[in-house]
């Protein structure tokens, strides 16, 4: 956890908890006025093989992030308005961090952003650290609450975000963020992003159902038309070379290899190193194809 003076510690626990009127009776006094927009040398990771190693922040940006961390949608836009009235510019305000931490809110991601977008309209296009887009972590899902991200989604599409945005770290490849929705991502999610034109040859996105067995996610890809037969020439993080059915045989996803083979997959199909999902399969459900 990183470490910060003992008032700055305060005002960012009375931000994460949501304590409205404490805080903001705080922000009268010149004292917490001159730590709110003072900066400090903040070790992020003291007790790591990396302590010793900080990085300067304005404690009115760890503010607004410590709010969006813990949700506090009505508390953000209040502290957003007292930096406007401060003279603090969006920049400063509406940073990398403080995005990331509504990101990561799952509770209520889409209202943080909204209350952010009134001070920087451009919020939705902010570029996350390592370049990311701010969709590419929406498409990912949650395993923990999976249709949590489902209304940022499809307000993200109502904009007119393209689905099939070349993404800077992917090499220019398409289908990326249909490809991470399908793996974790709840079917209404992967069915938003159809909906709105996402394009399914070369995107993988049947590979990625098929390893975590999702059925749901492959029924959803074959109603708008992909072809379960398609064909990858080289080994991935999802499986060995091939299509859907050998994915899901090499993963022993028995539910998966059922429905592809009563959809239409091709069981004898071989991938470039002469191997049928038959081969790929384990004993015990050999006997499905």
């Amino acid at each position: 956890m990183a470490t910060y003076s003992a008032p700055a510690a305060r005002l960012l626990t009375l931000c994460e908890n949501g304590e409205h009127e404490q805080l903001l009776s705080l922000l009268q006094d010149n004292a917490t006025l001159r730590t709110v927009f003072s900066r400090e040398a903040v070790d992020n990771y003291p007790n790591t093989i990396f302590a010793g190693v900080t990085q300067e922040y304005l404690i009115f940006e760890r503010m607004l992030a410590a709010a969006s961390r813990g949700g506090q949608v009505d508390l953000l836009s209040a502290l957003l308005d007292f930096g406007q009235r401060h003279g603090v510019a969006a920049p400063y305000m509406v940073t990398t961090g403080v995005v990331s931490a509504a990101l990561h809110q799952v509770t209520d991601s889409l209202g943080l952003l909204l209350a952010l977008q009134r001070v920087e309209p451009e919020v939705f296009s902010i570029r996350l650290p390592m370049g990311h887009h701010i969709l590419e972590t929406v498409c990912l899902g949650s395993k923990r609450e999976p249709r949590v991200r489902l209304p940022l989604l499809r307000h993200m599409m109502d904009m007119g975000i393209d689905p099939n945005m070349r993404l800077y770290l992917h090499g220019n490849k398409p289908g990326v963020l249909l490809y991470k929705a399908s793996r974790f991502a709840c079917v209404e999610m992967v069915e938003c992003l159809l909906q709105h034109g996402a394009i399914i040859a070369k995107s993988k996105a049947q590979r990625a159902a098929a390893r975590f067995g999702r059925v749901d996610v492959l029924e959803a890809l074959l109603r708008y038309g992909a072809d379960l037969n398609e064909c990858s020439e080289a080994k991935d993080m999802d499986g060995p070379a091939g299509a859907a059915l050998h994915v899901a045989a090499a993963n022993s996803q028995a539910e998966a290899v059922r429905w592809l083979v009563e959809n239409g997959a091709d069981s004898m199909q071989e991938n470039c190193n002469r191997l049928t999902p038959r081969n790929l399969l384990s004993k015990e459900i050999n006997k499905i194809i």
